[in-house]
């Protein structure tokens, strides 16, 4: 369903991530999901969307000033943060090492020479953080 969100209202090329995507496809999935919710329960169907549609006009009728974020930049952020985390499980070797250095320097400026001199330790393929 999200992929057909975003196709509608004119969000990220999911090319890459979705080969197989149709959206008529999705459209179609979505609509047998809600008739099958009908077929099995009509009570508890009817039920759902009238609270999914109550939940839409509260929030389009007290128009929040919220920004709500993008689904590209969610994304991004998740896959950063899992790369990261897939670190922890990645044995350091001699030829893969790549040293992270917190250097704590004041106001950075004022220390150009001790950046300089981290910035030379990791040639820039590392983390080098800097510290005020």
């Amino acid at each position: 369903m999200r992929p057909l969100l975003n196709q509608l209202v004119g969000g990220l090329r999911l090319s890459a991530l979705y080969v197989l995507y149709n959206m008529w496809l999705s459209l179609s999935g979505a609509i047998l999901c809600t008739v099958v919710m009908f077929l099995i329960c009509w009570i508890t169907a009817l039920l759902t969307l009238i609270l999914i549609l109550a939940l839409y006009l509260i929030i389009v009728y007290r128009k929040p000033d919220v920004n709500w974020g993008s689904t590209a930049q969610a994304q991004t952020y998740r896959s950063a943060l899992e790369a990261v985390q897939g670190l922890n499980h990645v044995e350091e070797h001699v030829k893969n090492y790549q040293p992270q250095i917190l250097v704590l320097t004041g106001l950075p400026s004022a220390r150009p020479a001790l950046i300089d001199f981290a910035s030379l330790i990791s040639k820039n393929i590392s983390l080098l953080i800097c510290e005020i």
